[in-house]
């Protein structure tokens, strides 16, 4: 007996009929997100904005990254303030409580592009290397200079 077979479910298809799924979950918490981030960055100051940004919000409870503990000082100073002013937001009436976590690699700014290649070894650094490593007696460190050297062009 064959079974027939039923047709493949698209990414659109899972996430319109089926709002119980994890992938509508997490794509509705990432709108969810990208809209407290939107009223965070609205209501502090540009210097802390630039430091910080909303992580979660469950539960009455707003997570905040800070980029260091000074940050995090900053944001200590102004909860009070803060929490009044973003209660007044349909998403954030439940708020109750904010809390802060540090991430020191915390970046608002889009990484600069890693290189790809490896940086060039000009053929008389490479020659250089080869007499290095043919005076050297640590036989370790002379086997590691002679494969940077082949690097050379």
């Amino acid at each position: 007996m064959l079974k027939s077979s039923s047709p493949e479910k698209t990414l659109t298809h899972i996430l319109q009929h089926d709002p119980e799924s994890v992938l509508a979950f997490i794509q509705n918490k990432i709108l969810q997100i990208t809209k407290l981030n939107q009223i965070w960055q609205a209501e502090i100051s540009l210097d802390l904005a630039a430091h910080s940004r909303v992580a979660n919000f469950r539960e009455g409870l707003l997570i905040i990254e800070c980029a260091s503990a000074a940050w995090a000082t900053r944001l200590r100073y102004l909860l009070t303030e803060l929490s009044e002013k973003l209660t007044k937001y349909p998403e954030l009436r439940d708020l109750t409580h904010i809390q802060w976590n540090i991430q020191p690699h915390f970046h608002t700014h889009s990484p600069k592009p890693r290189r790809t290649t490896a940086p060039a070894l000009s053929s008389t650094s490479a020659q250089l290397l080869k007499n290095a490593a043919h005076h050297i007696k640590l036989k370790s460190l002379q086997e590691a200079l002679l494969r940077i050297a082949q690097h050379g062009h």
